[in-house]
């Protein structure tokens, strides 16, 4: 079978463009791992939100996130998707606050939704312990979002574009 060279540097062109790609995205990665590392003090990174609540499609992709929590069985996988939820929440909330404007209160609604499943990994680990399940991975990741988190309040409390009732929300 003969293939022709045209064929032969397209394919190289598009490996040598992924492979460009790939490197680009793993060292804007690295740089943005620096930066929240020194932002806040500790080497955790938020999630990438998705579709923010100011979108159409949040309320598919919350009845999406509700299905997976109900489907999910297994209490540690669980206690890990509480986690991720809580921090795509704080990371959406992040992007409302910082970054767009006139969204501060959806922010600040969407920040406090956040913690509320952040509250649920707590008991979850506690009856995984009960089944004597190793939780040391678990709790670590556990503290390390919620002193992510309290960072974000500290900011977010620190704006003086924010009314004190939206403050006091926080």
């Amino acid at each position: 079978m003969y293939i022709s060279k045209t064929v032969i540097n397209s394919l190289l062109i598009v490996i040598a463009c992924t492979t460009l790609s790939a490197v680009t995205t793993i060292v804007h990665a690295k740089q943005n791992s620096d930066r929240v590392l020194s932002e806040s003090g500790i080497k955790y990174e938020l999630p990438y939100p998705g579709i923010l609540p100011d979108n159409l499609f949040y309320k598919i992709k919350m009845a999406r996130d509700k299905m997976w929590e109900f489907l999910i069985s297994d209490l540690e996988k669980k206690a890990y998707f509480e986690i991720l939820m809580a921090d795509k929440r704080v990371a959406a909330a992040r992007v409302l606050i910082e970054e767009k404007d006139n969204q501060k209160d959806l922010g600040i609604s969407t920040f406090t939704k956040g913690y509320k499943y952040l509250e649920k990994a707590p008991a979850i680990i506690k009856a995984l312990r009960e089944k004597n399940y190793n939780t040391n991975n678990l709790i670590d990741k556990l503290e390390k979002a919620a002193t992510k988190h309290a960072f974000y309040v500290d900011k977010f409390l620190k704006r003086r574009d924010l009314s004190e009732s939206q403050k006091n929300e926080l």
